[in-house]
Protein backbone atom coordinates (compact mmCIF):
# COMPACT_ATOMS: atom_id res chain seq x y z
CA UNK A 1 0.00 0.00 0.00
CA UNK A 2 2.87 2.36 0.87
CA UNK A 3 4.45 1.82 -2.56
CA UNK A 4 1.11 2.47 -4.25
CA UNK A 5 0.67 5.87 -2.59
CA UNK A 6 4.37 6.63 -3.00
CA UNK A 7 4.13 6.05 -6.75
CA UNK A 8 1.04 8.27 -6.99
CA UNK A 9 2.90 11.07 -5.20
CA UNK A 10 5.92 10.65 -7.50
CA UNK A 11 3.71 10.83 -10.60
CA UNK A 12 1.94 13.90 -9.20
CA UNK A 13 5.23 15.71 -8.52
CA UNK A 14 6.56 14.67 -11.93
CA UNK A 15 3.46 16.10 -13.61
CA UNK A 16 3.86 19.51 -11.97
CA UNK A 17 7.62 19.61 -12.55
CA UNK A 18 7.09 18.90 -16.26
CA UNK A 19 4.43 21.62 -16.39
CA UNK A 20 6.93 24.09 -14.98
CA UNK A 21 9.66 23.03 -17.42
CA UNK A 22 7.26 23.43 -20.36
CA UNK A 23 6.69 27.05 -19.34
CA UNK A 24 10.38 27.85 -18.84
CA UNK A 25 11.73 25.65 -21.65
CA UNK A 26 15.37 25.65 -20.54
CA UNK A 27 18.23 23.74 -22.11
CA UNK A 28 18.80 20.77 -19.82
CA UNK A 29 22.18 19.30 -18.96
CA UNK A 30 21.93 15.87 -17.33
CA UNK A 31 24.89 14.51 -15.39
CA UNK A 32 25.28 10.92 -14.25
CA UNK A 33 28.05 8.74 -12.92
CA UNK A 34 28.93 6.89 -9.77
CA UNK A 35 31.31 9.51 -8.41
CA UNK A 36 31.76 13.26 -8.92
CA UNK A 37 28.34 14.41 -10.12
CA UNK A 38 27.91 17.15 -7.52
CA UNK A 39 31.41 18.53 -8.13
CA UNK A 40 30.79 18.69 -11.87
CA UNK A 41 27.46 20.45 -11.30
CA UNK A 42 29.18 23.06 -9.13
CA UNK A 43 31.89 23.51 -11.76
CA UNK A 44 29.43 23.81 -14.65
CA UNK A 45 27.31 26.30 -12.73
CA UNK A 46 30.41 28.41 -11.99
CA UNK A 47 31.46 28.42 -15.65
CA UNK A 48 28.02 28.89 -17.24
CA UNK A 49 26.27 31.23 -14.80
CA UNK A 50 28.14 34.45 -15.74
CA UNK A 51 26.64 34.31 -19.23
CA UNK A 52 23.42 32.29 -18.74
CA UNK A 53 20.84 32.19 -15.98
CA UNK A 54 21.14 28.69 -14.54
CA UNK A 55 19.37 26.51 -12.01
CA UNK A 56 20.84 23.35 -10.52
CA UNK A 57 19.39 20.38 -8.67
CA UNK A 58 22.00 20.44 -5.91
CA UNK A 59 19.76 18.99 -3.21
CA UNK A 60 18.05 16.21 -5.17
CA UNK A 61 19.13 13.71 -7.80
CA UNK A 62 16.41 11.09 -7.43
CA UNK A 63 12.86 10.29 -8.48
CA UNK A 64 11.53 12.64 -5.81
CA UNK A 65 14.46 15.04 -5.50
CA UNK A 66 14.52 16.16 -9.13
CA UNK A 67 10.85 17.24 -9.33
CA UNK A 68 11.02 18.84 -5.89
CA UNK A 69 14.09 20.83 -6.96
CA UNK A 70 12.45 21.92 -10.23
CA UNK A 71 9.42 23.08 -8.26
CA UNK A 72 11.59 24.77 -5.64
CA UNK A 73 10.08 22.75 -2.80
CA UNK A 74 12.26 21.78 0.14
CA UNK A 75 11.13 19.06 2.52
CA UNK A 76 11.91 19.76 6.18
CA UNK A 77 11.99 16.01 6.75
CA UNK A 78 10.34 12.97 5.25
CA UNK A 79 7.32 12.99 7.55
CA UNK A 80 3.76 12.65 6.29
CA UNK A 81 3.12 16.30 7.15
CA UNK A 82 6.13 17.43 5.10
CA UNK A 83 4.98 15.38 2.08
CA UNK A 84 1.43 16.71 2.39
CA UNK A 85 2.82 20.24 2.42
CA UNK A 86 4.78 19.46 -0.78
CA UNK A 87 1.69 17.98 -2.44
CA UNK A 88 -0.38 21.06 -1.66
CA UNK A 89 2.36 23.46 -2.80
CA UNK A 90 3.25 21.66 -6.07
CA UNK A 91 0.60 23.24 -8.37
CA UNK A 92 1.31 26.70 -6.97
CA UNK A 93 5.07 26.28 -7.35
CA UNK A 94 4.61 25.06 -10.92
CA UNK A 95 2.95 28.38 -11.75
CA UNK A 96 5.44 30.69 -10.06
CA UNK A 97 7.09 32.85 -12.70
CA UNK A 98 10.69 31.81 -12.91
CA UNK A 99 13.14 32.07 -15.76
CA UNK A 100 16.42 30.40 -16.40
CA UNK A 101 18.19 29.41 -19.60
CA UNK A 102 19.86 26.24 -18.39
CA UNK A 103 18.85 23.56 -15.90
CA UNK A 104 21.74 21.39 -14.67
CA UNK A 105 20.36 18.12 -13.31
CA UNK A 106 22.20 15.54 -11.25
CA UNK A 107 20.76 12.15 -12.19
CA UNK A 108 21.42 9.42 -9.64
CA UNK A 109 20.48 5.83 -10.37
CA UNK A 110 19.98 3.43 -7.47
CA UNK A 111 18.44 0.38 -9.15
CA UNK A 112 17.53 -1.06 -12.56
CA UNK A 113 13.78 -0.75 -11.90
CA UNK A 114 11.38 2.20 -11.72
CA UNK A 115 11.28 4.62 -10.09
CA UNK A 116 14.95 4.22 -9.13
CA UNK A 117 16.26 3.83 -12.69
CA UNK A 118 17.41 6.18 -15.44
CA UNK A 119 14.30 5.62 -17.57
CA UNK A 120 12.16 7.05 -14.79
CA UNK A 121 14.43 10.08 -14.38
CA UNK A 122 14.30 10.61 -18.15
CA UNK A 123 10.51 10.66 -17.93
CA UNK A 124 10.89 13.76 -15.73
CA UNK A 125 13.59 15.63 -17.65
CA UNK A 126 14.72 15.30 -21.26
CA UNK A 127 18.34 16.50 -21.37
CA UNK A 128 19.74 18.26 -24.42
CA UNK A 129 23.25 17.52 -23.18
CA UNK A 130 24.24 14.37 -21.32
CA UNK A 131 27.41 13.92 -19.30
CA UNK A 132 28.41 10.40 -18.25
CA UNK A 133 31.32 10.61 -15.82
CA UNK A 134 32.18 7.11 -14.64
CA UNK A 135 31.00 3.82 -13.18
CA UNK A 136 32.00 2.32 -9.86
CA UNK A 137 30.66 -0.56 -7.76
CA UNK A 138 28.03 1.60 -6.01
CA UNK A 139 24.52 0.20 -5.39
CA UNK A 140 25.69 -3.13 -6.82
CA UNK A 141 23.31 -4.99 -4.51
CA UNK A 142 20.47 -3.79 -6.76
CA UNK A 143 22.27 -4.65 -9.99
CA UNK A 144 22.67 -8.40 -10.46
CA UNK A 145 24.96 -7.87 -13.46
CA UNK A 146 27.40 -5.78 -11.43
CA UNK A 147 29.25 -2.75 -12.74
CA UNK A 148 28.44 -3.56 -16.37
CA UNK A 149 24.73 -3.42 -15.65
CA UNK A 150 25.18 -0.12 -13.79
CA UNK A 151 27.04 1.30 -16.82
CA UNK A 152 24.26 0.18 -19.16
CA UNK A 153 21.59 1.79 -16.96
CA UNK A 154 23.44 5.09 -16.57
CA UNK A 155 24.31 5.00 -20.28
CA UNK A 156 20.63 5.52 -21.14
CA UNK A 157 21.28 9.21 -20.49
CA UNK A 158 23.52 9.27 -23.55
CA UNK A 159 21.73 6.76 -25.80
CA UNK A 160 18.34 8.47 -25.45
CA UNK A 161 19.50 12.02 -26.24
CA UNK A 162 17.65 13.71 -29.09
CA UNK A 163 19.33 13.78 -32.51
CA UNK A 164 20.35 17.36 -31.81
CA UNK A 165 21.69 16.41 -28.36
CA UNK A 166 25.30 16.33 -27.25
CA UNK A 167 26.76 13.44 -25.28
CA UNK A 168 29.93 13.81 -23.25
CA UNK A 169 31.40 10.51 -22.12
CA UNK A 170 34.49 9.74 -20.06
CA UNK A 171 36.31 7.48 -22.50
CA UNK A 172 39.01 6.76 -19.89
CA UNK A 173 36.53 4.66 -17.90
CA UNK A 174 36.72 1.18 -19.44
CA UNK A 175 33.26 0.26 -18.14
CA UNK A 176 31.68 2.93 -20.33
CA UNK A 177 31.41 1.57 -23.86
Amino acid sequence: MKNFFGNIILEYLKFWAKQKLEKIHPKIIGITGSVGKTSVIHGLHTVISPSHKTKTTLKGNSESGIPLEILGIRLKNYSLASWMHAIIRAPFCANIRETYDILIVEMGVDAPYAPKNMAHLLSIVKPDIGVFLNVAPVHTEQFQGGVGEIAKEKGLLITTLPLTGVGIVNSDDLEIQ
